[in-house]
Order: structure tokens, then C-alpha cells, then sequence
């Protein structure tokens, strides 16, 4: 479902040293709270969380979110975050790369958001996850996704087995295909890469599923 574990499980250690992540994360968070619809007793579900900088950011706003991830090296380093900071409602599970996907990893629990953070462009098969994510929540769940915007390839150093992000009209159709609506986009950050450095736009898309 997601290509590159094992490249996952050798930064796991040292993910949460970037302090580029942590603000990406926040950023994310603060777009999230300020553009989504909330209601008390919420339950989520962060896909491909690694160590979990996304949910930590917005565990007050669920009563229970699953974290997900195809990197056993990311969730041990994110079991012990929770542990040491004793966090309750977070729920760390692998996830079914396999053909029951994102539906055997759930087992039927209730989800009334999905969330992403740089994740989808290491997806494949991008109309392959959205009818997942469509499947696993009821009518007027939302799900929201950061990522990038499209970009020639050179932030992943041109590697085949990634999306060179994504572009937002592209996206937006193939949401609606799935069975999304209300779909809005925002840009919420900015990476720089590269030398010289390149700023890399980061959206936060925003859709409620509607049938």
C-alpha cells in the first residue's frame, strides 16, 4: 500500500530531530482545526502516521484516533512517545499493506475523520486508497490530506516509486470520483530542499464524503 518501509524504519530514530517536521506538523494541525468541521466524541485515523507528530498535534480534538503505518520502525518509536508522555485515546497499529487494506486494519471500528500528512504520494495507487478512505467513513466524514503540490521530481530526487505531488484540479476529480465533495484546498506550508534551496509548497486538502 505504501512503498519505501524499510527506508521508513531506518529514519524512524532520528525522525522527530527535523525540527522542518515538527513545524510541518503544526502547521498542518493549526490549518485542520481552523478549516474542518469538529464535534465532540470524535473518533480518527492518521494514515501512514510514522511517529505521530500530526495526531500529538490534534489528540485534543478525538476521543480516539488509530494510527496507522506500514513501518514497524516508526510505531516502536511512536509506542514509546506515548508511553513517556502518557497520551491516552492513541492507538498505534500496522498497517494491512495486503488485499483487505485499510478495511482489516480498521475491523470495523468507527472513523469519523482520516487524516494524512505527506503520505499519499508514497501511494501507488492514488484512486486505489481514495475509494478505501470513501469506504471506511460514513457520509459526512471528512478526510483531510497534505501533501505536495506538483513538482518536477526533484524533491524526491526523481524517484520512480513516488508521485511528484500532486495537481490540486487532478486531485479534486479524482476525489469526486470516489465520492467526495465539498472538496477545498489550502496552502498551509512550505519546505526548502535542495542547494540552492527550493521552496516546496505543502496544501491541505479538506473533503467531506458525500455518497
Amino acid at each position: 500500500m505504501v512503498a519505501e518501509t524499510t527506508s521508513f524504519d531506518a529514519r524512524a530514530e532520528t525522525w522527530d530531530e527535523d525540527p522542518m517536521k515538527t513545524a510541518r506538523a503544526e502547521a498542518v494541525a493549526a490549518a485542520m482545526r481552523a478549516g474542518a468541521r469538529w464535534q465532540p466524541g470524535m473518533h480518527g485515523l492518521e494514515f501512514g502516521c510514522g511517529t505521530g507528530l500530526l495526531s500529538f498535534a490534534l489528540r485534543d480534538r478525538f476521543d480516539a484516533i488509530v494510527m496507522a503505518d506500514t513501518s514497524a520502525g516508526m510505531l516502536d518509536v511512536l509506542r514509546r512517545k506515548i508511553a513517556r508522555t502518557d497520551a491516552v485515546g492513541l492507538e498505534p497499529r500496522l498497517l494491512d499493506a495486503g488485499a483487505g487494506g485499510l478495511a482489516d486494519t480498521l475491523a470495523g471500528e468507527r472513523v469519523d475523520m482520516i487524516f494524512s500528512l505527506m503520505t499519499l504520494h508514497h501511494v501507488p495507487d492514488t484512486d486505489g486508497i481514495l475509494a478505501q478512505f470513501a469506504e471506511a467513513l460514513p457520509v459526512g466524514g471528512q478526510l483531510c490530506i497534505a501533501d505536495l503540490d506538483a513538482e518536477d521530481g526533484s524533491f524526491h530526487a526523481h524517484d520512480p516509486s513516488v508521485h511528484n505531488g500532486f495537481d490540486r484540479g487532478a486531485l479534486e476529480r479524482r476525489l469526486v470520483a470516489a465520492g467526495f465533495g465539498a472538496v477545498r484546498f489550502s496552502t498551509v506550508f512550505s519546505i526548502a530542499k535542495g542547494t540552492p534551496a527550493r521552496d516546496y509548497p505543502v496544501f491541505l486538502m479538506i473533503a467531506e464524503k458525500i455518497a
